[in-house]
């Protein structure tokens, strides 16, 4: 099989597990059930659209070897993400910044002046 096979067939097993975990999702699942698997789920439409872009020509050829590679696809995301919030402060004063908060319309700046006592 050529790489452009390869890509097409890759493709085609991608939407096809796709739509078929939709129809699973809007047909079998409650809310409940839905947003316990958000974290999955999200992975799911991620790798759904960004295919390509997630795996080698070689991990695509031995993906194409089991029958619901998005789905093995998102349980490797899932597994290699931390879920836990402990490191959130971390990750949120490494991440946010005030020009990125001036975005939101409601963003008052605290004035840090008042109530604190300088030492």
């Amino acid at each position: 099989m050529d790489r452009g096979e390869l890509w097409q067939k890759f493709d085609e097993r991608i939407k096809e597990n796709y739509e078929e975990l939709e129809q699973h999702w809007l047909r079998d699942c409650y809310v409940s059930d839905i947003l316990e698997d958000v974290e999955w789920i999200a992975a799911v439409k991620i790798i759904a659209e960004n295919a390509r872009s997630c795996v080698s020509d070689d991990a695509a050829r031995q993906l194409l070897g089991i029958q619901k590679p998005l789905e093995a696809l998102a349980d490797i995301w899932v597994s290699h993400t931390d879920s836990t919030l402990l490191d959130m402060p971390d990750v949120i004063d490494r991440e946010i910044d005030h020009d990125w908060l001036m975005d939101y319309e409601d963003y008052e700046p605290e004035d840090n002046t008042s109530g604190m006592q300088m030492e």
